[in-house]
């Protein structure tokens, strides 16, 4: 029982390392808005910036 304990405390950890190295290979993304009120409508006017 203890070995098995061991061996999936070293899998969860190689497998924490492995995935914090891919973050810094993220590309950028751009995030789109896109609402169907008119430009002088309240929203678009005082709330979203361009």
């Amino acid at each position: 029982m203890k070995r098995r304990t061991l061996i999936q405390s070293v899998a969860g950890a190689a497998l924490a390392l492995g995935l914090t190295g891919t973050a810094s290979f993220a590309q950028d993304v751009t995030l789109r808005l896109h609402q169907f009120l008119p430009p002088p409508a309240t929203v678009p006017k005082h709330i979203l910036k361009p």
